[in-house]
């Protein structure tokens, strides 16, 4: 997968930063913990199950090539089984009054703001009924549009990421 990559050092997530707050956990050392993975296309789905709870995400994990950490991680819960999370996982040093475009194969950016930062990372949340899930489910490609910001300048960057396989994990959940 090819995308425009921001400067390494204002798009490098640690591993950790793209845990979701709904993202199953599960540890090697939580024997009574089963984890199950499927791959559709370019997209993982995660189940974890505990004690007969199941939960499951489909993510997406850009990595940059030269230095092979993640960038930026999409992921796509139903923590209550009803209302599906969309989250963005981004880095700091992101312009966060400048709200964050998501395009599907061309069309007009959708924007979001950020919903929260943590230590590691800066996350967009869409949730609920928003037209966007229609328009991910149906597409092949998509852009994420950010601000960098970077010593004395602003500039709009493009993360290009795989709808591939999308809508087949999105069923999975």
């Amino acid at each position: 997968m090819l995308m425009r990559l921001l400067p390494a050092v204002l798009l490098v997530l640690p591993l950790s930063a793209v845990a979701a707050p709904s993202t199953p956990s599960a540890t090697p050392s939580e024997p009574n913990v089963r984890t199950v993975t499927e791959t559709y296309q370019d997209w993982l789905v995660v189940c974890a199950e505990r004690d007969g709870n199941k939960q499951c995400e489909a993510r997406q994990q850009l990595v940059n090539n030269k230095t092979k950490q993640v960038v930026m991680q999409l992921t796509l819960a139903k923590p209550d089984k009803a209302k599906p999370v969309f989250q963005i996982a981004l880095p700091h040093m992101l312009d966060l009054t400048k709200q964050v475009g998501i395009a599907v194969d061309g069309q007009k950016a959708r924007t979001y703001p950020y919903r929260f930062c943590n230590k590691a990372a800066c996350f967009v949340q869409v949730e609920g009924n928003d037209p966007l899930f229609a328009v991910l489910g149906k597409g092949t490609d998509g852009i994420i549009r950010v601000t960098a910001m970077g010593p004395g300048e602003q500039k709009e960057q493009e993360i290009k990421f795989s709808l591939k396989g999308y809508a087949a994990a999105a069923g999975r959940l």
